[in-house]
């Protein structure tokens, strides 16, 4: 197609949209005629009994705003602001605002406030955005009251003025505003504009959550977490639950842990997957981090090595402690990014320097075998000692193999057996299974079966699937070593057939929130 014929299809276009606009402006209608208008593009803006469609809504909401509808101008800011149907025009969006303000459409006034307070298609004006925020409250927005409120009771903008504060917090809480209703209940509980009164703390948290607060019902579900028996912490979860839906970050985040680790009981990986994204499409570095995570191992979604290492750069950048570590696991391993053993090095080399007992560890892993950096096994067993003296259990184990086989230190069997003794108590796995052989072969302790077959089964039971073998083969040498059929029978499955275990690395910690510890 030439350039003119596109141009004159460019203005065939403009021809008809100028009649389609002069049809519209000649037309007359009624307030309830553009009520209609703006109904309509609500319902195909959101799906309500017709088929979604952007442009659909932007065409209803445009007619209603053009000829003076306060709200079809206010929803058309929004959907400018949002890019709904078009492309994102701020400036139109403060235009089309700051028209719905001034036909009378208080809440748009609100917002009108928190675009010249955030240089929004506007240059930035505090106190213009103060001025509105005013007339907001005036105007009995409760958003606005709840805003002002904070402004007072934190002294941000305007002099500190708790009473002030409180007032405004009545005021929208009488208008059924829940973050209203909490910060009462906060205040009543902590006595900060009088005498304490838990009774109605209580009251207002009550109302708080009938209102739908995510705050409130977060507040609510965490002691009960920490209950004493099922039914506490059963109505724990679903309070969680309830704040996760109705918006809060952290409650996404702290569902996505009971649901991830089995906490209480409840394992699903995919609800657990689904909480930790929303939490961190809000900027949550915590659901970020496991959503990373997630994305690495495919719990509970597919594998997709380029959105973890996204997410973990974007952690990085934010200075997320966590993020240099994950950083270093995924470039070791080629994961999402190109396999570097020297990015590895750095990045875990950089966590160690922030005394991250993991990175000291796993920085001793690099030192011993190279990766990265020189080999210098003197180092290793320098940082394997300093994860040693926080009880690392990992290094507990390689401390053992370094005195046993005599890297960088004079070998020393019994400091060998002492170290791996240390890691058998703290649960490391392969430590157990080591001592289990230890006693079954005599090798460095006297020979004692009956430990061996002990800490075999430990060692399974911890996911250390050697000792089944091992269980098996002595049984097949005669020894008794099962208390029935049927617990042969299990060894022997895990045999043929080993558990599924998903690999989960050391050097990616989880973390839970301080409301929580």
């Amino acid at each position: 197609m030439s350039r003119n014929s596109k141009g004159q299809k460019k203005k065939n276009r403009s021809k008809n949209d100028s009649k389609e606009n002069a049809k519209i402006k000649d037309s007359s209608y009624t307030p309830e005629i553009l009520d209609g208008f703006v109904n309509n593009g609500l319902h195909y803006y959101f799906g309500i009994n017709v088929p979604q469609d952007p442009k659909k809504a932007l065409h209803y909401m445009s007619v209603a705003a053009e000829h003076g509808s306060a709200n079809g101008a206010f929803y058309l800011a929004l959907f400018l602001d949002k890019g709904v149907g078009t492309k994102v025009d701020m400036d139109k969006a403060f235009y089309w605002m700051e028209l719905a303000s001034q036909r009378g459409y208080p809440t748009a006034t609100f917002f009108l406030s928190k675009r010249f307070n955030e240089g929004l298609g506007v240059s930035k004006d505090t106190d213009k955005a103060l001025a509105l925020l005013k007339q907001a409250v005036e105007e009995g927005v409760p958003e606005a009251q709840f805003e002002l409120g904070a402004l007072y009771e934190t002294g941000d903008g305007v002099d500190k003025d708790v009473q002030r504060a409180f007032s405004l917090y009545l005021l929208a809480s009488s208008q059924h505003y829940g973050a209203a209703s909490y910060r009462l209940s906060r205040f009543y509980r902590e006595g900060i504009h009088g005498e304490k009164d838990l009774a109605k703390a209580d009251e207002y948290l009550k109302k708080a959550c009938d209102e739908k607060d995510p705050d409130a019902w977060y507040e609510v579900g965490i002691p009960l977490l920490n209950g004493t028996n099922t039914d506490e912490i059963s109505q724990g979860i679903d309070a969680i639950s309830q704040a996760a839906t109705y918006g809060s970050a952290e409650a996404q985040y702290v569902s996505g842990l009971i649901f991830f680790h089995d906490l209480f009981g409840v394992k699903d990986y995919k609800i657990s997957f689904k909480n930790f994204a929303l939490s961190a499409s809000k900027g949550f570095p915590d659901a970020m981090y496991m959503l990373g995570f997630m994305y690495l191992f495919g719990y509970g979604c597919n594998k997709n090595y380029a959105e973890a290492a996204k997410l973990f750069k974007r952690l990085y950048a934010a200075k997320y402690s966590l993020a240099p570590m994950a950083l270093a696991y995924i470039y070791l391993n080629g994961l999402g990014v190109e396999r570097s053993e020297k990015h590895a090095f750095a990045y875990c080399e950089e966590a160690a320097k922030s005394s991250q007992i993991d990175a000291i560890f796993y920085l001793g892993v690099f030192y011993e075998k190279g990766i990265g950096v020189a080999k210098d096994p003197a180092k290793a067993i320098s940082l394997y000692q300093q994860a040693e003296e926080r009880n690392y259990a990992q290094a507990f184990y390689e401390l053992a193999r370094c005195y046993r086989e005599g890297i960088a230190v004079e070998a020393d069997p019994a400091k060998a057996l002492s170290f791996l003794e240390k890691a058998a108590d703290a649960n490391y796995p392969k430590g157990v299974f080591d001592l289990a052989v230890a006693y079954d072969k005599g090798d460095g302790v006297d020979k004692d079966l009956a430990k061996a077959l002990t800490l075999y089964k430990k060692a399974v039971q911890l996911g250390e699937l050697s000792g089944a073998k091992a269980l098996v083969r002595l049984d097949k040498e005669g020894e008794q070593v099962f208390v029935s059929p049927s617990e042969r029978t299990f060894y022997e499955r895990v045999c043929a057939k080993p558990i599924p275990m998903k690999p989960v690395s050391n050097s990616l910690v989880f973390i839970l929130p301080k409301s929580m510890i």
